[in-house]
């Protein structure tokens, strides 16, 4: 375990309007790590270290960031060595340590150094998907930060044309980048089916998780071709695992399920949008439904983590439903999955 100790100045933080305050910047900050009893001191290994720093980062509230980035601090300031695990932690910390703060050239970092390992071992399957990880959250990332800076550039110039914002394209260097993540998830998911199944269907379900914020993201930007390589490439991930192992062990696992129907949704959205023949969407839109239906229906995260997009399918199906009496009862119920939804969150928030 880790112990914090902050030294408080007497200046006030910039967000601090307390008159009767007398002091609450944040200073220095020192990390003790403690044996369970707290009464010895205790040196990490260059391993845990990494570990604590990304489990930290995973459950931070805002009064935390100082330690937090502290602890990446110190994860970062290990020197690393030839060992391969040391070195695919450290690789890990840079990437997570480059989203929290965010910081494109620590992910960048990151990459790099997984590049280096599954080159030396292209069998090392845990160096492949973290490598298609990295790959999609740099992607993210650029794409996020190159979004908000073209709008703070827009609202100084007051101007609303937005047809030659980067934001809105593909560039040759993104595209070779989600090829070459792409690559990397296929390769590691190739490695890992033959080696240890219910860790494979976990790993494909991160990976199409992965590439459904990607394809989101994207998701508006023409050609659509890009955005549909990446929803088609998550639904055979999906399709690959159900294939390879009992059919049951996909067919039960909400997350899956649900993940599966969503990129089916966003799939049946985009081919919308380059045929009038409704016939092949509907089909596709139907399975999204039925599969997205099943995480509503089972007492779990995903029940919630999947509701509202399963009201926007409804309201997509109305759209495109030949038959009127179908579209009114797709309109009605996407409105009421919609109005579950935002119900649940409004309760939610007044609870907090």
């Amino acid at each position: 375990m880790f112990k914090k100790k902050i030294k408080l100045s007497d200046q006030h933080a910039p967000n601090c309007d307390d008159s009767s305050c007398r002091g609450c910047d944040i200073g220095e900050i020192e990390v003790n790590f403690t044996s369970e009893d707290g009464k010895e001191k205790i040196k990490p290994t260059p391993v845990e270290l990494f570990q604590i720093a990304l489990e930290e980062s995973s459950k931070v509230v805002e009064h935390d960031i100082g330690i937090v980035k502290r602890l990446f601090d110190l994860a970062l300031e290990v020197n690393i060595t030839s060992n391969k695990q040391t070195r695919h932690q450290y690789a890990l910390c840079c990437i997570a340590f480059g989203i929290y703060l965010p910081l494109v050239d620590q992910i960048k970092k990151g990459v790099d150094i997984l590049k280096e390992i599954v080159a030396e071992d292209a069998d090392f399957y845990e160096g492949w998907m973290e490598l298609g990880r990295g790959m999609f959250a740099l992607m993210c990332m650029e794409r996020k930060l190159k979004s908000r800076e073209e709008e703070e550039e827009q609202h100084e110039t007051d101007t609303d044309d937005d047809s030659e914002k980067e934001y809105n394209s593909i560039s040759k260097n993104e595209f070779n980048n989600y090829t070459f993540g792409l690559n990397a998830f296929s390769k590691g998911l190739s490695i890992l089916k033959l080696r240890d199944k219910t860790n494979y269907v976990k790993e494909t379900i991160r990976a199409v998780k992965d590439l459904q914020d990607y394809g989101i993201l994207i998701n508006n930007i023409k050609p659509f071709d890009h955005a549909k390589t990446i929803f088609t490439k998550a639904i055979t991930y999906l399709e690959d695992a159900y294939n390879s192992l009992e059919p049951e062990i996909i067919n039960e696992n909400t997350l899956s399920q649900g993940m599966w129907g969503s990129c089916l949704y966003y799939l049946s959205k985009l081919k919308s949008r380059e045929t009038q023949e409704t016939k092949e969407v509907l089909e596709i839109l139907d399975l999204a439904i039925e599969k997205l239906l099943f995480t509503n229906d089972t007492e779990s995260l995903g029940k919630n983590l999947f509701k509202e997009i399963l009201g926007q399918a409804y309201l997509f199906k109305s759209t495109i439903e030949n038959d009127d009496d179908q579209a009114i009862k797709a309109f009605d119920k996407g409105v009421e999955y919609l109005l579950e939804t935002y119900n649940e969150v409004y309760i939610n928030q007044s609870v907090e």
